[in-house]
């Protein structure tokens, strides 16, 4: 039985870029007091069958102390055969073969709040993937 097996790594599960638009908040004595977003999990393994879906959850913590906006997409990518680091690129593949076309985000924008009262402030991103029949 042919099964294709999907690793994502992170920069955002290694399929999703974040562009975080912010302002830094600074203390008195000049520090920045953001300690920044925290992502998580950082790698899914699936083992899909072609003509299968997979369903996973992200997680965005913001430990800072101001708002971000996070901007999602997903790109492809393949690795760079020594470590397994993806190597993302904007070439046009066909749909059999471009994980980007194979993932849902549930939104592509999300508004993570500022931390207040020393508790982290966490969003959810829900992803699907949908492995084509033929791939």
């Amino acid at each position: 039985m042919w099964q294709k097996s999907l690793l994502l790594v992170s920069a955002l599960a290694g399929l999703f870029l974040i562009g975080i638009n912010s302002t830094e908040t600074i203390s008195a004595q000049g520090v920045v007091n953001d300690k920044g977003i925290t992502i998580s999990p950082i790698r899914f393994e699936y083992d899909v069958l072609p003509g299968e879906s997979v369903t996973g959850t992200i997680k965005l913590t913001n430990a800072t102390t101001s708002d971000k906006t996070v901007y999602l997409y997903t790109r492809n990518f393949e690795s760079d055969g020594l470590s397994g680091t993806p190597l993302f690129h904007s070439k046009e593949l066909p749909y059999t073969a471009s994980l980007r076309d194979w993932i849902n985000l549930d939104r592509n924008e999300i508004k993570v709040k500022l931390v207040q009262d020393d508790t982290a402030n966490t969003e959810q991103i829900t992803f699907t993937i949908d492995v084509p029949q033929k791939c």
